[in-house]
């Protein structure tokens, strides 16, 4: 082509528009051209034949940009290739992820962990029990009636079979979110920063199916449900949400009133709906059996106030030294160790639950990129630190450490910190030390056990809820925005 010798500024139309045939069936221009300034964009589309979009406007011409096919040429490979340090993180990434997954969705849950789960036990005698029209409520339940109609399915079944469907069940899901979760972040992060980011999240205790509490499966319900959201499927995210607040709805209701804050209006629906739905056939069912409403509504508070800590019966188990102490993620038993009240330890995580409520809701209702995403990821470490909760539970920690990794492009010190302290919420290394491996219970009557040793996982949540709180109200780097596309000038394959 025929270098152009005029002045500096010239009309578009005068400059393309005549050599149109040329630019149209020329091999090289037919693919994407790269993201190389303001005027890649008209310059593609005259080449196709289109007209432009402002006829009379003057602009500056690069004297280098098409010199020749050769040139172009060169762009576009360049733009296709990788290095080889960057196609190796790749995939040393996806190898990383593919071992951490099948470690925690097959070899932990099927061929380590043993029977079924206490607490799994209590969901399918309370499941057996309710439709056989026995009083699950008279000595309190914290759980609503809805769950026994999710959970149903349980009722032909024997333990040993039901306990292999529910760790199934878990399986899918978590590849279901390591799927959606790909296709959502490969659309604004680059290289192996998603498949590092699922890792990290397919790390957390949590991700396992290996816990029989219904908080296990609920978490991951309303994590797939975020990455489904993200990739424009409100209907179905509503429906996760629903179906994971039913499962516990200490986790999923906050998440469900964020989701109308950031108005995501149909995912809110949808969930509403669902929860609603679901809780009223329960009812019904209890109803037939001659158990009101009042009746349930008080066994729920009844057994809320033991479970939670918040009476003292309560606060005193799980506030003893006794081997499930170590899997509790709640500030209040690591305050009552430094020698605070239950009132004032209570008062602490009211407080903090109050402060988290107020910040998540504050980021939902910024008009910023990704509002869901900030203020879910404010609450869920808050959830966990400020109400009863233990590892079963860690697997909504996934909303900070999509959001830590979604801000390192910013070289910014912050996101490293909550990806480091979100190592020890993987496991209770002091579970383990305690009740795996047998050590002497003299060990926990001490103080720097009891106060140090034993609560680091609590200290490291504390750490990722701060910086989570500051992280949340920052911009995040150029190439993540609102609706999960690429900005102009950021190009996916560099």
């Amino acid at each position: 082509m025929r270098r152009h010798s005029g002045p500096g500024t010239h009309n578009r139309t005068d400059h393309l528009a005549g050599n149109a045939a040329s630019y149209r069936n020329h091999p090289d221009l037919t693919r994407k051209l790269p993201t190389c300034g303001p005027y890649c964009c008209d310059l593609q589309f005259l080449a196709l034949g289109g007209a432009s979009r402002s006829q009379t406007r003057p602009f500056p011409i690069p004297q280098t940009t098409f010199q020749s096919p050769t040139m172009t040429d060169h762009i576009v490979r360049q733009d296709e290739q990788s290095p080889p340090t960057r196609r190796w993180l790749i995939r040393a990434a996806g190898a990383a992820l593919f071992l951490i997954a099948v470690t925690q969705l097959v070899i932990v849950p099927f061929l380590i962990k043993g029977g079924a789960h206490g607490d799994f036990m209590t969901i399918y005698n309370h499941t057996k029990a309710i439709y056989q029209g026995r009083d699950i409520y008279a000595r309190g339940n914290g759980y609503l009636p809805g769950i026994y109609v999710v959970m149903g399915w349980q009722f032909p079944l024997t333990p040993n079979v039901a306990w292999v469907v529910w760790r199934l069940i878990g399986v899918l899901l978590g590849v279901a979110i390591l799927w959606t979760g790909y296709r959502a972040l490969r659309r604004t992060q680059n290289g192996a920063v998603p498949l590092l980011c699922l890792a990290n999240l397919a790390a957390l205790s949590g991700f396992s199916p290996k816990w029989g509490n219904p908080g296990n499966l609920a978490a991951l319900a309303l994590v797939l449900a975020y990455f489904l959201l993200d990739l424009r499927r409100p209907c179905a995210a509503g429906i996760l949400l629903g179906v994971g607040c039913v499962l516990k709805y200490p986790l999923g209701l906050p998440i469900i009133l964020l989701a109308l804050a950031a108005r995501e209006i149909r995912a809110f629906v949808a969930a509403a709906g669902v929860f609603l739905a679901l809780q009223l056939v329960g009812l019904g069912v209890l109803w037939h059996h001659h158990y009101g409403p009042a009746h349930v509504g008080l066994g729920v508070l009844k057994g809320v106030s033991s479970l939670g800590g918040y009476n003292e019966h309560g606060f005193k188990r799980f506030t003893e030294a006794n081997p499930y102490r170590f899997q509790f993620m709640h500030l209040s038993p690591v305050l009552n160790a430094f020698g605070m009240s239950r009132g004032a330890a209570n008062a602490v995580a009211f407080s903090g639950a109050l402060a988290g409520t107020c910040l998540a809701v504050g980021a939902a209702l910024k008009k910023r990129q990704v509002p869901f995403l900030r203020a879910c990821a404010i609450i869920s470490p808050c959830i966990l630190l400020f109400t009863y909760h233990r590892f079963y539970d860690s697997g909504i920690l996934a909303f900070p450490i999509v959001l830590a990794w979604s801000s390192v492009g910013a070289r910014r010190w912050l996101p490293w910190v909550v990806i480091l302290f979100s190592v020890p919420l993987f496991l209770s290394v002091s579970n383990i030390l305690y009740a795996r491996i047998g050590l002497p219970t003299a060990w926990v009557q001490l103080a720097l056990w009891a106060r140090v040793v034993g609560p680091h996982h609590v200290y490291a949540l504390a750490v990722v809820a701060l910086a989570t709180a500051v992280l949340a109200f920052r911009e995040l780097p150029a190439g993540n925005s609102r609706d999960g596309e690429q900005k102009p000038g950021c190009n996916p394959g560099s």
